[in-house]
């Protein structure tokens, strides 16, 4: 194989490195914005089921709060692991 063969399946393969990364970050935050917009739907359901003993006004209070704080605290993996998130 010549020399320059050899440097094009290096440049290749480095740029292949270079892009595992990348990619593997994308995906698993792709996961986490899945996950954080199923859980924002569930606060959202719940606005349908205030239940008797509080009024409607305080119900929506405490669910736009509700989705407020997760939305500052669940927005990245490096913020609140996806474990956390899911739990």
């Amino acid at each position: 194989m010549s020399i320059l063969r050899w440097a094009l399946l290096l440049l290749l393969i480095a740029m292949a490195c270079a892009l595992v990364d990348p990619v593997s970050q994308w995906r698993s935050q792709r996961r986490y914005n899945h996950k954080s917009g199923q859980i924002q739907e569930k606060i959202n359901t719940l606005r349908s089921q205030k239940p008797d003993s509080i009024s409607e006004e305080m119900w929506n209070e405490c669910l736009d709060w509700a989705g407020i704080a997760h939305v500052n605290i669940c927005f990245s993996e490096r913020h609140a692991p996806y474990e956390a998130l899911c739990r």
